[in-house]
């Protein structure tokens, strides 16, 4: 009798083990699927972040170009009123001179 009470436990031991491995791989199965899930998840939201990165990269090197733009315009006008404002004074001064010399010639 003993010995089948051992048998016996010892059969139900296993059977308990048996029962506690198949939980646990149903839980690895669960666990292998949350991280599968996660992953994915993890995997869109990186794709996103790098879409949102181009498209703000892009908008950058847009408004670049613009500014590029609107600086090469300024420059020009800048250069050309420069050059008025020489023309101007050159001929300030030569007028200036012609009225000296008629003084110079009015005081002789």
């Amino acid at each position: 009798l003993g010995l089948c009470q051992r048998l016996w436990a010892h059969l139900t031991d296993k059977e308990k083990l048996h029962i506690y491995g198949a939980k646990k791989d149903e839980e690895v199965k669960m666990l292998k699927a949350e991280l599968a899930e996660a992953q994915i998840r993890t995997a869109k939201a990186v794709e996103e972040q790098r879409q949102n990165d181009v498209i703000a990269y892009t908008k950058a090197l847009a408004e670049v170009g613009v500014l590029k733009t609107e600086l090469a315009e300024a420059q020009a006008r800048a250069a050309k009123a420069a050059e008025e404002q020489r023309r101007k004074d050159a001929a300030a001064a030569a007028s200036a001179m012609v009225e000296d010399k008629k003084k110079l010639k009015a005081a002789e």
